[in-house]
């Protein structure tokens, strides 16, 4: 038989007989310890140590298994040697030494024939009682076997040995509780804030609820031993920050035994906060419209949105903070009224809530154009029936076709003349009008129109 199938025989005979021994028990199995060689060639290897609780206080503690070899030199004069098998229990408290523990002894008696000299005899499994009531709060095994002459009676060797190996060898007087089962996290919508919804499981005794990073708003204190469901706490801890990830871990330790604890359970969501109003700005520079938003998603998706009268003109999404600029070239004397949106991202397991939107509105008109006048040669007439002009056309002369751009309803615009400086005509108009009667030159006089708007042609010829 292999080593392996040997020790899978073996441990379920450990449980056959704990079971045999306690009635109900729950068994916890240490890691086997390493072979122990003792001067004179004798050998003993113990097999995994066992925890047995009862009702989850620890009731037994041994080993599963106590194996031994002659030594060689034994062999010559004996046919076959007593072995005795003694367990006891050592105890400490936190942090303290190992104590030996009254209670009572448990012993092994065989005979080990001299054919065992180059392999072990099993001589089977040794238990100790673990009194009740002990004030400690963690135990090991101590086996000690001893070889015995079977013709004086006596003892030849010993060897001690404990149950498991290292860290990993000693046994709690409780039983661990299942701890937390059914652990959700989900954030609140306040900022930083997250909400743990749990239930404990039954265990040996009445239990504290431990996490991290706080257990926040939780009560009660302890929870019984039956268990209880449709636990929950809130927590809101600095080192949580919306928009990033946060854990939350929660366990349980038994009030009698603050160390003996469940495994941690955790969970992780996203906090986020309320949804603030953003900002918007906007201003009118020449034919542009300049625009600015800024805002912040407090930790949950958003959708932004940017309206220019009506018509929507950028849209992005976010979960932390934004600002964006952005220009629209709408031309002269153009209002724009612009509107950013905030829509949440809507409800989910870890961000239940939907926060709706929040919006923010500005508007900018640019400035009208500055007005100009503009003059093109019309037509011609002959001296004398070139009328109007202060001086008379003593050749060819032109009439002066004048338009207005962007002018008031009615402006006032006159003609002068280089040389004399006098105003022969004066006319009213308005935007996009054209005027010429009256106005005439000569094609190399030098004149100036000019509108009490503020336009001007300046000095030209015509």
């Amino acid at each position: 038989m292999t080593e392996q199938r040997r020790m899978r025989t073996v441990l379920a005979t450990v449980l056959v007989a704990v079971v045999t021994l306690t009635g109900t028990a729950t068994t916890v199995l240490l890691p086997g310890a390493p072979a122990h060689a003792a001067a004179g060639g004798y050998a003993m290897r113990l097999g995994p140590g066992a925890c047995v609780y009862d009702k989850g206080a620890l009731s037994l503690m041994g080993v599963a298994e106590v194996r031994v070899k002659m030594a060689r030199r034994w062999a010559r004069t004996y046919t076959a040697q007593w072995v005795r098998v003694t367990t006891t229990l050592e105890g400490r408290a936190a942090g303290g030494a190992w104590t030996h523990v009254d209670s009572p002894l448990r012993q092994n008696r065989a005979k080990v024939k001299r054919k065992f000299v180059t392999r072990f005899k099993t001589i089977g499994q040794t238990f100790a009682n673990v009194p009740a009531g002990t004030a400690y709060g963690e135990f090991r095994a101590r086996v000690l076997v001893e070889w015995i002459s079977p013709r004086t009676g006596r003892r030849e060797k010993a060897r001690v040995g404990y149950a498991g190996s290292g860290a990993a060898g000693s046994c709690s007087a409780w039983q661990a509780p299942s701890g937390v089962t059914g652990l959700g996290i989900a954030a609140t919508g306040a900022d930083r804030q997250v909400r743990a919804d749990f239930a404990v499981s039954p265990a040996v005794g009445d239990q504290v609820v431990e996490c991290r990073p706080s257990c926040g708003s939780f009560e009660p204190a302890a929870v019984p031993a039956s268990g209880q469901t449709g636990l929950s706490f809130l927590v809101a801890p600095a080192t949580f920050t919306n928009g990033s990830v946060a854990s939350v871990d929660v366990r349980t330790c038994l009030v009698q035994a603050r160390s003996v604890c469940s495994p941690w359970a955790s969970d992780t969501t996203t906090p986020y906060g309320p949804l603030a109003k953003p900002s918007i700005s906007a201003s009118a520079n020449g034919e542009d419209v300049e625009w600015s938003i800024s805002g912040s998603g407090n930790g949950k998706p958003v959708t932004v949105s940017v309206t220019a009268n009506g018509t929507q003109i950028w849209s992005g999404s976010f979960s932390g903070v934004f600002s964006r600029t952005g220009t629209l070239s709408v031309g002269y004397s153009q209002t724009r009224n612009l509107q950013v949106t905030l829509t949440d991202s809507g409800a989910t397991a870890e961000q239940p809530s939907n926060r709706g939107t929040q919006a923010a509105a500005a508007s900018a008109t640019t400035p009208a154009a500055a007005p100009t006048v503009t003059v093109t040669r019309g037509g011609s007439c002959q001296t004398s029936a070139c009328t109007g002009a202060q001086v008379a056309c003593s050749a060819t002369c032109y009439y002066i076709l004048t338009t207005g751009h962007d002018f008031p309803a009615t402006t006032t615009c006159r003609v002068f003349y280089q040389a004399g400086g006098s105003s022969p005509f004066t006319w009213s108009q308005g935007n996009a009008q054209t005027n010429s009667a009256g106005n005439w030159v000569g094609s190399n006089v030098v004149f100036d129109v000019r509108c009490d708007n503020g336009a001007s042609t300046g000095w030209r010829t015509i």
